[in-house]
């Protein structure tokens, strides 16, 4: 088979570059010194390609109020293009194939905390939807849920954070591993004690919590779930292999409400060290 030779008129070289954006910024990683578009940066604004030759300093910002999110905004003189700070957030031009205000071309932004700072830099790294921001610092904020196939891991010691209302995990440097385990058929009445196994090293337990289920599990009543820690019984120990669950002679659990079997009784929920 051989080969054609192949012309490239130079108005399809001009849309291949459409919406092009190779751009960085100095300072990228730091949350406190200014940046400016670095030399060696290209971006292509509508129709046409401008190229950094030197640093570019960016205007405006004395002009932001602080704690604001900030966009780095370029905008079109002639032949040469001038870099602003703007508080106006751009949208995606289809036609373009840009982040646009206008006919000015946005590349990305950053953040004037409190202190007046130039914190979480970022650039535009998605077309349409802007669903991931990757900040000069290592940090990666996602504007929706986060789903993954496998494990998500972190560096060894580091402690594991759930923000907005979640769940703090660990002590210090120190990442503790969360368990749910189901206790089982239990009848409560006729029965004192039950063993549930941990499934893991009990040097490493740190904290330990149950939920015990009435018969009647209705979760509009007031009575769906009690734990034996508030009325009339308690968890009595934990040994090498399992935890022991015991409820009180003649307290809350010790009667026909908690007597149904091929039920399962409620759920034990573990921390403990990797």
């Amino acid at each position: 088979m051989a080969f054609s030779q192949v012309t490239v008129a130079a108005n399809q070289i001009d849309k291949q570059r459409l919406g092009y954006q190779a751009i960085s910024l100095t300072n990228f990683a730091s949350d406190t010194d200014e940046p400016q578009i670095a030399a060696g940066s290209k971006v292509e604004i509508g129709g046409a390609l401008f190229d950094a030759d030197a640093n570019e300093s960016i205007t405006g910002w004395a002009g932001i109020a602080n704690s604001s999110d900030v966009y780095i905004h370029l905008t079109v003189s002639g032949s040469s293009v001038t870099a602003s700070f703007s508080t106006t957030a751009p949208t995606w031009d289809t036609a373009k194939q840009g982040w646009y205000s206008g006919s000015v071309r946005v590349i990305g932004g950053l953040y004037k905390d409190g202190s007046g700072n130039y914190a979480r830099k970022w650039l535009y790294e998605e077309k349409q939807v802007a669903s991931v921001k990757r900040y000069g610092n290592g940090a990666v904020v996602l504007a929706d849920d986060l789903q993954v196939a496998g494990a998500i891991s972190g560096a060894a010691g580091a402690a594991a954070e759930i923000g907005a209302g979640g769940i703090k995990v660990g002590s210090g440097d120190t990442a503790w591993l969360r368990k749910e385990i189901e206790i089982g058929d239990w009848n409560m009445d006729s029965t004192a004690s039950v063993d549930v196994a941990h499934g893991t090293n009990v040097a490493y337990l740190r904290v330990v919590g149950i939920i015990i289920r009435k018969d009647i599990d209705d979760p509009d009543t007031e009575h769906d779930e009690i734990s034996p820690l508030e009325i009339g019984g308690f968890w009595g120990s934990y040994e090498l292999d399992y935890i022991r669950l015991t409820r009180s002679t003649s307290g809350a659990f010790d009667n026909a409400n908690y007597d149904k079997t091929s039920f399962n009784r409620g759920y034990i929920v573990i921390e403990y060290a990797p």
